[in-house]
């Protein structure tokens, strides 16, 4: 954790990056849709005013864990409900949903997730917010798809996390 301009940031240690494999460019324009490793580090940057809607660990009947970004009203939604089961038959007491208003820095949005196979951490622009939770998948979940809406360019690149 640091303080920057009177703000507190938390980041992941920087130890942590000689677990990564070979970097990933992802290319949302060419390929939308590319397997991930169920244990990964996501790094993206969002610039425009539309909307994306990106899930990561899905599979066939399962949207995986669910990325909201609307740059226009600079709301970020994280819905984990397809990867966290339910309490008891019947009820609905998960906490399965969150959102977060951002600041664009530089009117782009950065984000840096890890995820593995039961948790995931995403650090918003520089660490500036965390949002973080656990998820219950299969190790066959492994896909990760992007749908943007508008005016939104997409960029980033992606590492799995070896042992």
């Amino acid at each position: 954790m640091s303080i920057k301009d009177g703000k507190l940031y938390q980041k992941p240690i920087q130890e942590l990056t000689s677990l990564f494999g070979t970097a990933q460019i992802i290319d949302v324009e060419h390929s939308p849709s590319f397997q991930a490793s169920s244990a990964s580090q996501f790094k993206v940057a969002f610039k425009g005013n539309g909307q994306v809607l990106w899930n990561i660990r899905a599979e066939k009947d399962n949207p995986g864990l669910v990325i909201k970004v609307d740059l226009k009203n600079q709301i970020l939604e994280v819905d984990r409900q397809a990867v966290f089961p339910q309490v008891a038959e019947g009820k609905d007491e998960r906490d399965t949903q969150r959102r977060l208003h951002f600041e664009l820095t530089d009117d782009i949005l950065e984000l840096e997730i890890w995820i593995d196979h039961t948790s995931f951490e995403i650090f918003v622009n520089q660490g500036r917010s965390v949002l973080s939770g656990r998820l219950f998948t299969t190790e066959t979940a492994q896909n990760c798809n992007f749908k943007v809406e508008g005016n939104v360019t997409v960029t980033g690149e992606w590492h799995e996390i070896v042992k």
